[in-house]
């Protein structure tokens, strides 16, 4: 009987000693989070998230042009959008949408907008990218737009990668600080850093990089799931993106 009961002791221990290990490594894994490496309750939202993004181009002063496609199932809503980005202070300095929900039908039915009315958001929108000094032009502003055309980071060249810090907040043990680091044959430089834990919930994964027509700048693309405003355990996967200059603040 005390054979099985010290057995039993032993097995128990055991468990508890792997269960630790187990999560004393997930937690290192947020720590160290790198490029395709992301730990967290909706890992699968942001693992799976499709983005859809078109790059229409580039000004000489480090603009970033792009198009996108966007949908929101709680409203529900959806649209597209045609953005431009600055890569130098990281801040959105156009922000063009045309959306469809139940309750703002600017445009009733994609499907069925006229050609007039097409001609006319798209003159609107490439002269906005004409007085930004963007390279490209829109032809259709509601045109298809699919997953992909970017670049992956392979690690041969440069590396980029995310560091968390985790802390109690009012929801209880979480990331509380971020920040993106870049490295070059064995320099490293802070791409950018945040402390706004309510954005950082669940965690950000980095997609790859478009590279500027003009000089040696790319803009970093990533995706933030956080915490939905309606409720504390749903999430919102959103494109991020970060300017990164190659030749510049590299120790």
């Amino acid at each position: 009987m005390k054979v099985h009961i010290i057995f039993i002791f032993y097995l128990l221990i055991n468990n508890v000693i792997f269960a630790q290990d187990i999560f004393d490594h997930n937690l290192d894994i947020v720590r160290r989070t790198r490029q395709n490496e992301f730990i967290g309750w909706h890992a699968n939202d942001i693992m799976n998230y499709s983005v859809q993004l078109e790059v229409v181009g580039w000004s000489r002063t480090g603009l970033f042009a792009y198009r996108t496609r966007w949908s929101e199932s709680a409203i529900p809503a959806s649209g597209y959008e045609l953005v431009i980005f600055d890569t130098v202070t990281d801040n959105i300095v156009v922000h063009e949408q045309i959306s469809h929900s139940r309750w703002n039908d600017e445009i009733d039915d994609f499907e069925d907008v006229s050609e007039t009315r097409i001609i006319e958001i798209r003159d609107r929108w490439n002269e906005l990218l004409y007085s930004y000094g963007i390279n490209g032009e829109i032809i259709n502003p509601m045109g298809t737009i699919s997953e992909g055309g970017y670049q992956v980071f392979d690690g041969k060249i440069f590396e980029v990668w995310f560091n968390y810090e985790r802390g109690e907040t009012r929801w209880g043990d979480e990331i509380v600080t971020w920040e993106l680091k870049a490295e070059i044959d064995n320099r490293q430089k802070i791409v950018s850093s945040g402390t706004d834990f309510s954005d950082t919930q669940y965690g950000r994964r980095i997609i790859g990089f478009y590279k500027s027509s003009y000089e040696n700048r790319i803009v970093i693309l990533t995706i933030r799931n956080s915490r939905g405003f309606d409720h504390p355990v749903e999430s919102d996967v959103s494109i991020v993106l970060f300017g990164c200059h190659l030749d510049v603040g590299f120790n």
